[in-house]
């Protein structure tokens, strides 16, 4: 049977459920930028050091990783739309409980929340996509993670101008509840794509992980994919108290965040086109070299400007890697979306939690300037391996 017969015989809307995938990846894209923007706001009101605020956020990127290694049995039991529908929904209550903290603890029960969201809604939305795709036979995943980017700036973009009016951290936290409560509802009606092949996702965790770390061309997508979302997590996290540091106004730092943003959605809708034109190890030898570029910017000079800049190439650098890394791994494991999207996924989200505290503890010995020339090494490290991309 193939892929198109299955997407018409099965009862479910490819328009809607498309338009819905994208209003997940943007509202994801929005929980991480307004916050973001107020993270600054968020340190010197709980009174944290670099080093404790990049410690705790260790744990949501620790909860996610432990629920994405059983991504593949997550979604071949429960369903991808059900762990959609419970990804929004903590992404919703996280929004709450960070608007209501009022200590370090509290904090800590937000990001926890966090990471149960994350997890649950990578393997859901991402997995989701791919099967979108194996159905419909179009490309939907550099779009939908481009729509991240989008979320992005409407978030940061939205924080700024609502925090220069006189809006409260909470009051803009519960907004994005809000538009987070109105997705889930809109999701509740519609069914997902149909997974082909679903059962090869019933493996242990055991077999996640072989299939990721114990072959040659999957651990070398991860590995580049690792390193762009090391990057991308400096910018989400760093940016904004960076440039704080340099004492640069509220809105200068949700510009820099907005423009992050727009450089990876911009980035990741140029991506497909690109690979089309130069090819896959070109287009990521032009990720590592951004990367490369963005960390001298960052580390070098000491204007705020070069600083702004260096972040849009950091943005435009990290873009098109991880769903183009993630679209190779499909193909080259049909059948197992969900163990793919979760186990790469679990691999990145390891990334995200070794890159707040790094950080944050490097910039207490060597200054956060200086600890930023991680980026630049980020950027060697995927020119070094785009050469043994798979081909193909």
């Amino acid at each position: 049977m193939s892929e198109r017969s299955l997407a018409v015989g099965a009862d479910w809307r490819p328009g809607g459920v498309f338009a819905l995938l994208m209003s997940a990846f943007t509202l994801f894209g929005m929980t991480v930028s307004v916050p973001g923007v107020m993270w600054e706001e968020i340190i010197s009101s709980l009174g944290l050091s670099m080093g404790m605020f990049g410690t705790i956020q260790l744990i949501s990127p620790l909860i996610a990783i432990a629920l994405l290694l059983f991504g593949g049995q997550l979604a071949a039991r429960a369903g991808k739309k059900r762990l959609g529908v419970a990804s929004l929904s903590l992404l919703t209550l996280s929004m709450i409980a960070l608007a209501l903290m009022t200590s370090p603890w509290g904090l800590a029960g937000a990001l926890a929340i966090n990471g149960l969201a994350i997890g649950f809604y990578d393997t859901a939305v991402n997995g989701g996509t791919i099967d979108w795709e194996m159905a419909t036979g179009r490309k939907a995943l550099n779009l939908m993670h481009a729509a991240f980017g989008g979320g992005l700036v409407v978030g940061a973009v939205l924080t700024g101008f609502l925090r220069h009016h006189g809006w409260t951290p909470s009051a803009i936290l519960l907004l994005v509840s809000l538009v987070g409560g109105g997705t889930v509802t809109a999701l509740l009606p519609f069914r997902f794509p149909p997974a082909i092949n679903h059962e090869a996702d019933l493996g242990d965790v055991a077999g996640t992980i072989r299939l990721m770390f114990g072959r040659r061309d999957m651990l070398i997508l991860t590995m580049i994919a690792m390193l762009a979302s090391f990057g991308e997590q400096v910018a989400l996290i760093w940016s904004v108290i960076y440039l704080k540091q340099r004492e640069a106004d509220l809105t200068i730092g949700s510009g820099t965040f907005a423009l992050v943003g727009g450089a990876i959605m911009i980035g990741r809708l140029a991506n497909a086109a690109l690979v089309r034109w130069l090819g896959l190890v070109a287009s990521l030898l032009i990720s590592g070299t951004m990367l490369l570029l963005a960390g001298t910017l960052l580390v070098v000079p000491a204007s705020t400007p070069a600083a702004v800049i260096g972040f849009g190439f950091l943005g435009l650098g990290v873009a098109g890697v991880i769903p183009t890394a993630l679209a190779i791994a499909a193909r080259l494991a049909p059948g197992r979306s969900g163990a793919v999207a979760g186990g790469m996924l679990a691999a990145l989200y390891f990334s995200f939690m070794i890159s707040p505290p790094l950080i944050g503890w490097l910039a207490e010995v060597i200054t956060l300037r200086r600890s930023l020339a991680t980026v630049a090494l980020c950027g060697l490290g995927i020119i070094v391996l785009a050469r043994k991309v798979p081909r193909g």
